[in-house]
């Protein structure tokens, strides 16, 4: 799970390090809360697809 979480976070180009996507990582942040308090991977997988829609509104 760790694995493709990373891979998705992360940006790799060729000669380059990789770099943070900022939109995805700042969606993974209420959705890491609500994994933490519920233990639901539906209401997590609502809430990353929820605030992930509102951030590429708002940028």
């Amino acid at each position: 799970m760790t694995a493709l979480l990373v891979q998705n976070l992360l940006s790799v180009s060729t000669g380059r390090p990789p770099v943070l996507d900022i939109p995805e990582t700042l969606a993974c942040i209420p959705a890491l809360i609500v994994g933490i308090y519920t233990k639901d991977l539906m209401k997590i997988v609502v809430t990353g697809i929820i605030a992930i829609a509102l951030i590429r509104l708002f940028i």
